[in-house]
């Protein structure tokens, strides 16, 4: 049977454990109780207390002197809760050749709906670049490229609405 070299190596590891125990014990010699020694016998008494009775006061304490109980207010969130969607993944849309040769540009403004598990349900325009070729091709970037993580309330992802803008530019498409 062949070892490892895994399996040597422990073999050799526990023999010089072994070793080295071996010369410990040898080196050092048991002490041996010395008859010299006189063994005397103590006598210990274990010493049990007797509980006291409790003292009652027989004060009383009117109502108005208690402190009232306060409740403590249960949070309204929670670290990590998101107020609204955010954005985790984006990218530019792409600018329309159509509108690059008619010299088109304008910002075009849409509420997305996010779903609890931060797919898109719905992108409504709420203002137009006045060009729907423009408007198209943000929305069909929001659709494609985005990513969302959901709104979060009290640890519970919830729908949710985000604003998102973007405005096309011929100064920057160059």
């Amino acid at each position: 049977m062949q070892l490892t070299r895994d399996q040597k190596c422990w073999v050799l590891s526990i023999g010089l454990h072994a070793l080295v125990m071996l010369i410990f014990f040898v080196s050092f010699p048991k002490k041996v109780a010395n008859p010299d020694m006189i063994q005397v016998p103590l006598n210990i008494q274990r010493v049990h207390e007797i509980p006291q009775p409790k003292v009652s006061s027989k004060k009383k304490v009117s109502k108005k002197a208690l402190p009232k109980a306060t409740t403590k207010p249960k949070p309204t969130s929670l670290p990590g809760d998101r107020i609204q969607p955010a954005v985790s993944q984006k990218s530019a849309p792409i600018y329309p050749k159509s509108a690059l040769n008619n010299d088109w540009e304008g910002t075009v403004k849409v509420r997305v709906s996010i779903a609890s598990n931060g797919q898109v349900t719905g992108i409504k325009i709420v203002s137009s670049s006045g060009h729907a070729i423009l408007d198209q091709a943000f929305i069909r970037s929001i659709k494609k490229n985005y990513q969302f993580n959901p709104k979060r309330q009290m640890g519970e992802n919830i729908a949710g609405t985000i604003v998102l803008s973007h405005t096309f530019s011929l100064k920057e498409a160059n």
